[in-house]
């Protein structure tokens, strides 16, 4: 399939970037009013709605095995796209550990209520951290894995649309100076140094672009300053992705064989503290 200028999307306000942004303010602003009011004493986690709240927060952190169980089990397979299972993963991922919150009214409780709650906020961070890793090798955060073909294939296809009129501000020789400095060849790994430099490197030069481009603002017309604009923020964002996709798909890797464990130690407290409190 033949790739386009138009792959590269710039973020647009749609549907689902609304709601990320409603769904997370919405959770900031109840976490801020719960930390506000915990010495209130307006739940209580042995009864009522704080005890339902743990229940809840404790079945949507169990039900979170139903991503990786509908990528690897066959017959789950046909059970919806895996887009809509990883949507419900990251939400599960993060209304859970706001429930058991509120259901432990922010405290900290008994030993066993607190190894359990620390072990949910540290697989809580630790899907945060994965989350972040996640965007940086994906095309978006529902998007398809990114490979090094197909994001260098966008890039040239970018530099090959610039306008003609970019010569002036000698737009193409800047930018393979960039180029050349931040993106490895395909197959060799980034050194460390321009990996962790890459954001502000790739920054720096689209906005000396900008720069350039308002200076000899009389002698390009509008709408090529505009595609200069425009492109300046493609490539910028591409050179940043293709520069850190090799070192973030190794941290992807390593996040992975980290974050199980944390997972199980959950799991495992969490029963243990469900046990220990219907017990005793």
């Amino acid at each position: 399939m033949t790739t386009t200028t138009n792959d590269v999307r710039l973020p647009v306000l749609t549907p689902g970037v609304w709601f990320q942004g409603l769904f997370s303010g919405s959770v900031i602003a109840a976490l801020f009013w719960g930390w506000q009011h915990r010495h209130d004493d307006l739940l209580s986690a042995e009864e009522g709605l704080g005890y339902m709240l743990g229940i809840i927060g404790g079945s949507l952190m169990l039900a979170l095995l139903l991503y990786p169980l509908r990528k690897r089990l066959r017959f789950m397979q046909r059970w919806l796209p895996v887009a809509w299972w990883f949507r419900l993963h990251m939400i599960f991922g993060v209304l859970g550990p706001v429930l058991i919150l509120f259901h432990a009214n922010f405290g900290l409780g008994s030993l066993n209520s607190q190894v359990a709650l620390f072990c949910m906020l540290l697989v809580a961070g630790s899907g945060l951290v994965g989350r972040y890793i996640y965007r940086r090798i994906h095309m978006g955060l529902y998007g398809h894995r990114a490979s090094f073909n197909e994001l260098g294939m966008q890039l040239d296809q970018i530099l090959a649309a610039i306008p003609e009129e970019a010569r002036r501000v000698q737009f193409a020789q800047s930018y393979e100076h960039l180029r050349q400095a931040l993106i490895p060849r395909l197959g060799a790994h980034g050194k460390l140094f321009k990996v962790l430099f890459a954001v502000p490197r790739a920054t720096l030069w689209r906005w000396k672009m900008l720069w350039t481009t308002f200076r000899h603002r009389r002698e390009l017309d509008a709408p090529t300053r505009r595609e200069i604009r425009r492109t300046t923020r493609k490539l910028a964002q591409l050179t940043i992705k293709l520069a850190q996709l090799d070192l973030f798909s190794r941290l992807f890797h390593w996040w992975h064989i980290v974050h199980l464990p944390f997972f199980i130690m959950m799991i495992i407290t969490a029963l243990v503290h469900v046990y220990v409190v219907h017990t005793y």
